[in-house]
């Protein structure tokens, strides 16, 4: 999300806590987007919107046998250094 307004056609990135990217997907139409056949763990999920220099990350938790409901990622711009 960026403010209050959902983000069509952006890549999603799911990462382990160490950097490892485990998987990776589009947002749909209404800016939402799922990962299949996840290993219980603890993952960041990432997004970044390049033409609006606005990026972010969620920390989220697979438990086993259990699908996670939606995850918010929301989009700001870093301060610049």
């Amino acid at each position: 999300m960026e403010g209050d307004r959902a983000q069509p056609d952006l890549p999603v990135i799911l990462r382990t806590q160490g950097g490892r990217i485990v998987a990776a997907t589009r947002t749909t139409a209404d800016g939402t987007f799922g990962f299949n056949n996840v290993a219980p763990g603890i993952y960041v999920t990432y997004s970044d919107k390049s033409t609006a220099q606005t990026k972010g990350e969620t920390l989220v938790t697979i438990k086993s046998g259990k699908t996670l409901g939606s995850v918010v990622i929301n989009l700001i711009r870093p301060p610049l250094p």
